[in-house]
């Protein structure tokens, strides 16, 4: 189950226990076992659940059940092969180990190993851009950390499967040239996506790592527009929890700003 508020209080016994910590929006938690309470004359009911933010923060407490709710995970998890994740639980999917580093802006590489369909291990991905880009790697990875990438760094790092570069802009793709601007629309995307996939800029929560107005900026690779009367519906692939993901489109508009990103065919 998830907690569906923010704050949610975790106690040592139902309603009058002492806070063991509040719970945050969305947290998965495991229930062990449930009881009836009074409460002001009514039974109310309350779960005792177990709360995992990494291998050394486990809390355990009891939660009134109106604070949980059963969710489906839509889409498979683990998209691209990881070997070397960080240990904490609490992490972002895309957190991993290399070179003795813990890599946080690795988001670029995943999505275009994605796209590219490396069926190795991200960290050999790496190796191969390392033997083969060195000054890429050396650029990128100044001591070994991380840092961020540019739509020309995924250019490059496509140069090492067969694709035509440089890649399309996507606000080339999405250009008029009768109403001479670059036009953002559901149908104008959904027509892109047929043929093609889209590791498109956007920002994101830093604990979430959901789509937001604001925060870090982050690549993901748009999948499917699935246009409606409310504007439609989008499946991205997201490294940060390295999994497909599903947005309304205001959202990927109100995240992205101004389209940035590269469009690579499938």
């Amino acid at each position: 189950m998830w907690c569906v508020a923010a704050g949610v209080p975790m106690r040592t016994i139902p309603i009058v226990g002492s806070e063991v910590m509040k719970l945050p929006q969305y947290a998965k938690v495991q229930v062990l076992s449930e009881s009836m309470i009074d409460y002001q004359g009514s039974p109310a009911l309350f779960f005792d659940v177990m709360y995992v933010q990494s291998p050394k923060a486990v809390s355990q407490g009891w939660v009134y059940s109106g604070y949980l709710e059963t969710f489906r995970e839509e889409f498979e998890e683990g998209l691209v092969k990881i070997d070397n994740p960080t240990p904490n639980l609490g992490d972002a999917a895309q957190y991993f180990i290399w070179h003795g580093q813990t890599q946080y802006n690795a988001c670029g590489h995943i999505c275009v190993s994605y796209c590219a369909g490396w069926d190795a291990e991200l960290e050999d991905f790496l190796e191969l851009l390392r033997s083969k880009k060195l000054s890429f790697i050396t650029r990128v990875f100044p001591g070994w950390r991380g840092r961020g990438t540019s739509d020309a760094d995924l250019d490059i790092m496509l140069s090492l499967f067969d694709y035509q570069l440089p890649s399309m802009r996507v606000a080339a793709a999405l250009y008029d040239r009768i109403a001479k601007r670059t036009m953002l629309t559901p149908g104008r995307l959904t027509t892109l996506l047929k043929d093609n996939r889209v590791i498109y800029s956007v920002k994101i929560n830093a604990q979430t790592g959901r789509l937001a107005r604001q925060g870090v900026l982050h690549w993901v690779v748009l999948e499917e527009i699935a246009p409606d009367e409310f504007w439609g519906s989008v499946k991205l692939y997201n490294p940060f929890n390295n999994k497909l993901e599903r947005y309304e489109w205001q959202q990927l508009v109100e995240s992205g700003g101004v389209p940035y990103g590269i469009v690579v065919p499938r």
